[in-house]
C-alpha cells in the first residue's frame, strides 16, 4: 500500500530525446513538417507566412488580414464556413505576431476529404467582405479602447517605442484613428502579396496516414499559387531612445506600470540561451531573484517578471511589473541592484539547479505530445533552426 507520508524518489533528467519531423518538399518547393503520433484521431494543421507586421508600415493591416481569412473565401460566406467548421467539430487558429502569421486548423481525422477543401478557400481564396470588416474593426477598435485604459498596455506600447523607434514595425502599434481608416483593398493588397506559396511553411501534427499527406500536396503542393514575386525586404533603422525606463504613472491610480530593458540579439546568437538561463534566474519563474525581492520582501508589487523576445530582425530584453504607485521609484532602485548582483555571479549550487530544472522542465512541456512538438518547432524553423538548438 502507498504510503502517502513519505515522499516519491525524485531524480535528475540527464537526457531528453527530441522528437524530430520528418520534412517533405511538396512540388511547388512549400515545406511540409510532419509529426505524426498520438492515440487521439485529431490533426492539426498550421500555415506559416512571412507575413506578421514587420511587412507593413501600418500596423493593423497584417492583423486584421489574417483576422479576417475566415470571414468569406471563395464561394462560402462566414455564415457558412463557420456552419461547416461545427459540424464537423473543427476550429480554425488566425494569430499574427510581428513577424509571422499563422492560418491553423484543428479538426478531426475521418473529415480530412470534407473539411480541407473549405480551408484551401480560406487559405488561398479570402474575400474581406465589407460588411464582416466593419464588425471586425468594431470589435477590435473597443477592445482597444478598453485595453488603452490600463497602465500595463500603454507601458509596453511606450517602451516598445522607446527601444525601437514608433515608425520601426518592432516598435509600432495601432492608434485609433487607424480604425477607421483600413479598407478591404489595403487588405486585399497586403494578403495579394504576402499569402502565398513562396513565403509558406506548413505543419501538420496527429494520426494521420499517407492518403491524408497525398491530399494536402493536391490541394496545397501540387502547383504554385498566390503572387510569387521576390520580396523587397527592407531594413528598417532602429531610432531607440537614450533612456530605457519607462513607468506610466497616473493620477488617482493606486498601480503604475514599469518597464525596464534593453535591446538584444535574437535567436541566431551563439550567447541566445546563456542569456535566457541569466534571464530565468532574474525574473523568469516564480522562484526567481526578482520575485524574492520585490514581491515577498519589499511587498511593492504581486508579480514581476523579466523576459528574453526574439525576432527575426532583433529581440529586446525587458523587466516588466505593475507596482503599487508611491513605490515605483524604489522597486526601480532594487532592480537596478539585482541586475548589479548577476554581474558578481553570487549564485548557489542549488540555485542553479533549481533554474536548470525548470528550464528543462519547460521544455519537456513544450515537447509533450505531438502538437505541442509541432508548436514548438514552429518558433524555431523560421530561423532555419534545428532540435540541436535546445541542446
Amino acid at each position: 500500500m502507498l504510503n502517502r507520508k513519505i515522499q516519491p524518489a525524485s531524480y535528475d533528467i540527464n537526457e531528453i530525446n527530441f522528437i524530430t519531423p520528418t520534412i517533405h518538399q511538396f512540388k511547388n518547393n512549400i515545406p511540409l513538417y510532419i509529426f505524426e503520433g498520438g492515440d487521439e484521431e485529431i490533426i492539426k494543421i498550421d500555415f506559416l507566412f512571412d507575413a506578421g507586421n514587420y511587412y507593413s508600415d501600418k500596423f493593423l493591416i497584417p492583423v486584421i488580414t489574417n483576422a479576417m481569412l475566415r470571414e468569406g473565401a471563395g464561394d462560402y460566406n462566414s455564415e457558412q464556413i463557420a456552419e461547416i467548421l461545427e459540424f464537423y467539430g473543427a476550429s480554425v487558429r488566425l494569430t499574427t505576431n510581428r513577424d509571422i502569421a499563422i492560418a491553423g486548423l484543428t479538426f478531426l481525422s475521418k473529415h480530412y476529404e470534407k473539411i480541407l477543401p473549405v480551408f484551401e478557400k480560406i487559405i488561398k481564396e479570402p474575400n474581406f467582405p465589407e460588411k464582416e470588416l466593419k464588425i471586425e474593426l468594431n470589435n477590435r477598435k473597443q477592445d482597444f479602447l478598453i485595453e488603452n485604459k490600463k497602465t500595463r498596455f500603454v507601458a509596453q506600447k511606450k517602451f516598445l517605442e522607446l527601444l525601437f523607434g514608433k515608425t520601426h514595425p518592432y516598435g509600432n502599434y495601432a492608434e485609433l484613428s487607424d480604425f477607421d481608416e483600413i479598407t478591404n483593398e489595403q487588405l486585399k493588397n497586403f494578403f495579394k502579396n504576402n499569402y502565398n506559396s513562396k513565403s509558406c511553411k506548413i505543419f501538420i501534427a496527429g494520426k494521420f496516414n499517407s492518403e491524408v499527406l497525398k491530399f494536402i500536396e493536391k490541394l496545397f503542393g501540387d502547383s504554385l499559387w498566390g503572387l510569387n514575386t521576390e520580396k523587397n525586404i527592407i531594413k528598417f533603422p532602429i531610432q531607440s531612445d537614450i533612456n530605457k525606463i519607462h513607468t506610466e504613472k497616473w493620477d488617482g491610480s493606486v498601480q503604475s506600470s514599469v518597464r525596464i530593458g534593453t535591446l538584444c540579439f535574437n535567436r541566431l546568437h551563439p550567447d541566445y540561451y546563456k542569456f535566457q538561463f541569466i534571464n530565468v534566474l532574474l525574473g523568469g519563474y516564480f522562484g526567481s531573484r526578482l520575485m524574492k525581492n520585490i514581491r515577498e520582501n519589499k511587498g511593492y508589487t504581486y508579480g514581476i517578471y523579466s523576459s528574453l523576445v526574439s525576432f527575426l530582425n532583433g529581440g529586446y530584453f525587458m523587466i516588466g511589473s505593475e507596482i503599487g504607485s508611491q513605490y515605483c521609484n524604489d522597486a526601480i532602485d532594487e532592480i537596478k541592484k539585482e541586475i548589479a548582483n548577476l554581474y558578481m555571479l553570487d549564485t548557489n549550487n542549488d540555485e542553479i539547479k533549481m533554474v536548470k530544472n525548470y528550464m528543462i522542465g519547460q521544455i519537456m512541456r513544450s515537447f509533450d505530445g505531438m502538437l505541442n512538438t509541432s508548436e514548438t518547432y514552429q518558433t524555431i524553423i523560421p530561423y532555419s533552426l534545428n532540435e540541436k538548438y535546445f541542446y
